[in-house]
């Protein structure tokens, strides 16, 4: 139903039916359950679900053909009033009537009174954006394009294509790498001082210094740190690194066992002043050859007396782990070895197979071309020339060559 303003211009209004859903009728289960007339099951969700949505779907519909009257109404009042068009009446005064008394058709229909003017175009539009969330020109969010396929086949695209010269380099990398490390890994550091020893000449370099502090009385009877430490070394108990079967090593006077016994037997008085370098004379030990003899014949005393076994002292408990690991490693270092020795070997057979493929394309695309040469003349009813006959009989021959030269596996 369209209707007519002033003059012969129609209303572009087209009143469209938005009657909400009988909701008796057409959502029976749900106007029960809004009620309180029916309990909910389980097996009532499914129906209720799709009353709902058919209630969903009516609401959008509504809202739409609202939205779009609403848009007609506004560009129709936009394009009746001019530019320049009159402004609003005071609040107090009364607009003229028409001739007749009667209002107008157009504000009769509508059941307002129009104070006249143009109404607020911003306002009017805010409030129609607001209304038209159903309508088909709104845009909805943006959909989140799935990229899971292609991201999945760029995964297995370095698996599935060809074999190039940077995978044969880096395989060949890998190895010399790999025999590197092998020897650095497999190699069992010397053994250090122990903790106990260590921690027990910082004791003693500490009660000498404080001893001398203390008798000496400042610097001049105290001896630097370097000093002491000089001192104690020269004293101390070597290493299990030392030579402990006999001879002197490293420019000590003492084989380790008599030096040890040395020691125990020795008592330092660690309160007394510390001598002048002036008053220490020249250190006297014995020739190097009469240190192994003293120290196999103390080694051979204390076995006879049962203070010292024939054997050798067992391994520690963190070198025989160390040991444990270094075996699991070289088993599994010898496995990846042979893993990458075939890997290598593979990549460089597929890389001279991928240059024979690639031989062989061209061939085929030779003997192709000189078959349609021969082809062409053939269908102008004439003899081939001796030039066309030897290039298509040796494409033929390379390409007969090519296959022979391809493997048994390749030609099956």
């Amino acid at each position: 139903m369209k209707g007519k303003g002033k003059g012969s211009e129609e209303c572009p209004l087209q009143f469209p039916d938005v009657s909400p859903v009988d909701h008796a009728q057409d959502c029976p289960r749900y106007t029960a359950i809004a009620q309180g007339d029916a309990t909910l099951s389980l097996e009532d969700l499914e129906p209720l679900q799709l009353e709902l949505e058919t209630l969903l779907v009516s609401v959008c519909e509504r809202r739409r053909r609202l939205a779009h009257e609403t848009q007609l109404l506004l560009s129709w009042q936009e394009k009746k009033i001019p530019v320049g068009g009159s402004t609003p009446s005071a609040p107090g005064k009364r607009s003229r009537a028409s001739p007749d008394g009667k209002p107008s058709k157009k504000f009769r229909d509508g059941g307002k009174v129009f104070t006249g003017g143009r109404p607020p175009r911003k306002q009017v539009a805010s409030s129609s954006s607001t209304l038209a969330t159903g309508s088909t020109t709104e845009e909805g969010p943006s959909v989140s394009r799935n990229d899971a396929p292609n991201r999945f086949w760029a995964s297995l695209e370095p698996y599935c294509g060809q074999v190039t010269a940077d995978d044969v380099r880096a395989l060949e990398e890998l190895m010399r790498a790999r025999e590197e490390e092998a020897s650095e890994y497999q190699r069992v550091p010397p053994l250090g001082r122990h903790y106990a020893q260590r921690w027990a000449q910082e004791d003693l370099q500490e009660e000498q210094t404080q001893g001398a502090r203390a008798t000496g009385g400042g610097a001049q009877g105290a001896r630097s740190p370097q000093q002491t430490r000089g001192s104690l070394n020269n004293c101390d108990t070597p290493s299990s690194g030392g030579n402990s079967k006999g001879g002197s090593g490293g420019g000590e006077p003492l084989g380790s066992l008599t030096q040890r016994l040395v020691s125990c037997l020795l008592e330092e008085n660690l309160l007394c002043p510390p001598l002048e370098d002036n008053q220490l004379g020249p250190p006297l030990g014995p020739s190097p050859g009469l240190a192994q003899q003293l120290e196999r014949r103390v080694r051979r005393e204390l076995r006879e007396h049962g203070l010292l076994t024939e054997t050798d002292p067992p391994d520690d408990q963190v070198l025989a782990e160390l040991r444990r690991c270094q075996a699991e490693l070289r088993s599994v270092s010898s496995r990846n070895g042979s893993q990458l020795t075939a890997l290598l070997r593979r990549a460089r057979e597929s890389l001279a197979q991928q240059e024979l493929n690639r031989r062989l394309r061209v061939a085929d695309h030779e003997l192709l071309d000189a078959w349609r040469r021969l082809a062409q003349v053939r269908q102008r009813k004439k003899t081939p020339s001796k030039k066309d006959r030897d290039l298509a009989a040796k494409a033929l021959r390379d390409r007969q060559s090519l296959l022979k030269q391809r493997p048994s596996s390749a030609q099956r």
